[in-house]
């Protein structure tokens, strides 16, 4: 519960001074207060064991109250013309005693905006003052002023209750017209016309958090703000109901460049043409597991409910929302270079809605097809495509360190004579042939393909290199492989020069039985 100070200065004909202060007039759990009740609060102020002209706090260990004889409500009475609802009314008594009194003065903003009681301006109990006198500076005049024109050298001050019961209207013939809040030399914000950068502008201090508020609309060519936050929604457009261009970035004051990545930068194109310069990343915090229906990658490891993901649980989502007909993708591109043409793309990924889905708003079957540039301009051509049943093709060679498969692989290898030079019979294929062994064997842990302790059985990479060097190759891991393919051409060469020998063996044979 928030307590309201109250404090009433007063100063009197012979310049004496007295102030009548408490910290806790009234409190923030007081619903609604009578006026009588406000004008025994006031009579019950207690005195302040010293005098300061302004808000400020003061020690009261006196005793005195503003109704005791000869303090406050000798000089100043209070009253009200009703009990319940009545204004409070200060009343000057006109007494002799300390000369009388010169002026009063209210402090606490809480309390003056509630009672109407104009803050921190000294009221006066006669109604006009012009004086000469160096000693004696303070003038003062009470009541409606018309003038042409007011100069003022130094200050001017309202009270918190005072009101503007005009515009106030700078004319730019007459030069800079700026409102300035200024702490020492250095101003903290200001509002205006500057006639030297023929601007208006709203500009605070570089240290100084300013901050707008409760505004539904706000138009302007450029904005330059560290900070913009709304409660409910931000909406940031150009030109209110017409289309126009939106353009974010780091440079601000209309330098914003989408072409410089070297800066960050959002263009917002009316026409749905949008560009970002700079680097992008991406995070989310979805808990929600992939839902991997047919769990190819994650089987047995995580439970799905069989319905897939939605798209909110993405980071990112493409979406081309053009028709329901075949053909109509949605995908990214990629370009590294200096020089960008709208139609070259060095490699791009697409999901592309299949014919089996055209028009059928029921059907999502989508191919993913990987693209890459091999030409220039018009270059980029599908390379691998993953069709929506999970078949994969691919147009030119798939090299991998390892390659499964549960079911069957079909291939055909390149064999065509017209493609071969220095084509040659292998030479001894039998003497080859016997200097490779086939062995039975349990795979160690050396490697990562198989389970240790595995057996298996086929060649020794080891005892190919020796006889056809060109069927072995050292693998990225450092251990020889072998094209067991190319032993075929082995084979066949052993067993026809075998069985040249059982042909010449029978025809031995034949001929000491013939004898």
């Amino acid at each position: 519960m928030a307590n309201y100070p109250f404090k009433i200065n007063i100063q009197k004909g012979d310049g004496s001074q007295v102030s009548y202060y408490t910290s806790s007039f009234a409190n923030s759990g007081m619903a609604s207060i009578s006026a009588s009740t406000i004008v025994s609060l006031i009579e019950n102020l207690p005195r302040g064991d010293s005098y300061i002209q302004s808000e400020e706090a003061v020690a009261t260990s006196s005793g005195a109250k503003w109704s005791d004889s000869g303090e406050g409500n000798t000089f100043l009475t209070v009253s009200t013309n009703d009990a319940m609802t009545g204004s409070i009314i200060f009343t000057d008594q006109e007494v002799a005693t300390n000369d009388g009194l010169d002026s009063y003065t209210f402090f606490g903003t809480k309390v003056c905006s509630t009672l109407g009681f104009a803050e921190g301006i000294p009221i006066r109990t006669e109604n006009f003052k012009l004086s000469d006198s160096s000693s004696d500076p303070d003038n003062y005049i009470s009541g409606d002023i018309i003038a042409d024109s007011v100069a003022i050298k130094t200050g001017f001050k309202m009270s918190p209750q005072g009101r503007m019961r005009s515009n106030l209207i700078w004319d730019d013939v007459f030069g800079e017209g700026l409102l300035q809040w200024i702490s020492g030399s250095n101003s903290k914000l200001t509002i205006g016309y500057n006639d030297v950068d023929d601007k208006y502008i709203i500009s605070a201090a570089s240290s100084a958090t300013f901050n707008i508020s409760g505004v539904d609309s706000l138009t302007s060519a450029v904005v330059n703000t560290d900070d913009i936050e709304a409660s409910t929604r931000l909406d940031i457009c150009a030109g209110g109901n017409t289309a126009n261009d939106v353009v974010i970035g780091t440079q601000g004051l209309g330098n914003t460049d989408v072409t410089d990545s070297s800066k960050g930068a959002l263009y917002i194109d009316n026409a749905g043409a949008n560009k970002m310069a700079g680097h992008l990343i991406m995070r989310g915090n979805e808990s929600s597991p992939f839902e991997d229906v047919d769990q190819l990658s994650q089987a047995g490891t995580i439970t799905h409910d069989g319905h897939g993901n939605n798209h909110s649980d993405y980071q990112l989502n493409l979406i081309n929302d053009n028709s329901d007909d075949a053909h109509r993708f949605a995908g990214i591109s990629f370009y590294a270079g200096t020089v960008v043409d709208t139609d070259t793309i060095g490699a791009s990924i697409a999901a592309v809605r299949d014919i089996s889905a055209d028009t059928d708003v029921d059907l999502a079957d989508h191919n993913l097809v990987f693209c890459t540039n091999d030409a220039a301009d018009d270059g980029n051509k599908e390379k691998l495509v993953i069709f929506h049943d999970g078949e994969v093709r691919a147009k030119s060679t798939v090299s991998c360190s390892l390659l499964r498969s549960s079911g069957d692989v079909v291939a055909f290898y390149t064999s065509d004579e017209r493609l071969k030079d220095n084509v040659k019979t292998i030479s001894e294929p039998i003497y080859k042939l016997q200097q490779l062994r086939g062995v039975e064997y349990e795979w160690n842990d050396k490697q990562d393909i198989y389970q240790k302790g595995t057996k298996d059985s086929g060649i020794l990479a080891q005892d190919v290199e020796k006889v056809l060097p060109q069927l072995v190759q050292e693998n990225s891991n450092g251990y020889l492989g072998v094209r067991h393919d190319r032993l075929v051409g082995l084979l066949i060469e052993s067993v026809k020069d075998q069985q040249k020998q059982i042909d010449d063996l029978k025809r031995e044979v034949k001929e000491l039985k013939d004898g």
